[in-house]
This record gives C-alpha cells, sequence and structure tokens, in this order.
C-alpha cells in the first residue's frame, strides 16, 4: 500500500509540474557540451548566466559547437540574482572547484545569476542544417531566445517532447 501511495504521490507532483510548466514562457538557449553533458549526468544543477530573465521559463537547450545540434529540453526555477560571491557560493556547494570557474565567468560585474533546473528531458538531436532547413531565420543564440513570437517553431519543438 505504501508504494502505490508513493507512486500516487509521484504522479500528483508530475501532473503538477506539466501543468505549471505550460504556462511559462518558452526560450532557446545556447550551451556549451560540457555544461550539456553535466546537465544530463544530473551533476549540474543550476544554470549559471551573467544575464538572465527573471522568471521560471522552460528552454530548448541548442548544444553549441562541435555538436552544433539542438539537443535537450529544461524547466528553470526562479532564477537566483547575487552578488558573484553569492552566486560562486552557489556553485562551489554544487561541485567543489565550480566557484572559481563562476567568479571568473562573471568577472567584471557586481552579480550574476544562478538558474536552478528543476527537470531535464534529452531530445532527439535537431541538427544545426536540419533547423535551418526548416525555419531559414534560424541561427544559434548567443545567449538565448524567446519563443513567444515564433508559434510554429515552438509547436515544432514541443512536439519533439513527446
Amino acid at each position: 500500500m505504501t508504494i502505490v501511495k508513493k507512486e500516487l504521490t509521484q504522479l500528483s507532483l508530475d501532473i503538477e509540474r506539466k501543468q505549471a510548466s505550460n504556462n511559462r514562457p518558452h526560450m532557446l538557449l545556447s550551451i556549451r557540451p560540457q555544461p550539456f553533458n553535466d546537465i544530463k549526468r544530473e551533476i549540474k544543477r543550476y544554470e549559471y548566466r551573467r544575464k538572465f530573465v527573471n522568471e521560471p521559463v522552460n528552454a530548448f537547450l541548442y548544444v553549441s559547437s562541435p555538436i552544433k545540434s539542438l539537443c535537450g529540453y529544461v524547466e528553470f526555477g526562479q532564477p537566483i540574482v547575487g552578488s558573484v560571491e553569492k552566486i560562486s557560493r552557489i556553485a562551489e556547494n554544487e561541485v567543489p572547484g565550480w566557484g572559481e570557474g563562476v567568479v571568473s565567468y562573471l568577472a567584471g560585474l557586481d552579480q550574476g545569476v544562478a538558474v536552478p533546473i528543476n527537470f531535464f528531458k534529452e531530445i532527439e538531436p535537431i541538427s544545426l542544417e536540419e533547423l535551418r532547413r526548416g525555419y531559414s531565420w534560424f541561427t544559434a543564440p548567443q545567449l538565448y531566445l524567446r519563443l513567444k513570437n515564433k508559434p510554429d517553431f515552438l509547436t515544432f519543438l514541443l512536439n519533439k517532447l513527446k
């Protein structure tokens, strides 16, 4: 009976997460191969950015060279904006040694952003060539691209999650 109750509780949480995530904005986010692999291996629980939107969002992950493909989907929690020291402490608590890298990445700034990764799903890779064939306007974003003005593209991407 405990197992059934636990499974029902998990199912309920999954449904709540899905309903909440459906109301969030979507974006396309560029990421390097190593951080992508760390997310996939569940080592990386935060994405560190110099600037980011100040709300929970869902993002499709475009993995940069040499992969050059859209390979994943994440649901981000509320971004944590804080001093470089605060963000580097989050990184250091995540993986010892990462704090120093975050300090270097945020050099010259007063603050940075740590974005919690609440959910990750790997998707069948969509190559840069395939993306450009279907959407001639497509270029890999330098940081991120909001998808609210690209409804056809967003529908295409959401269908890849099924």
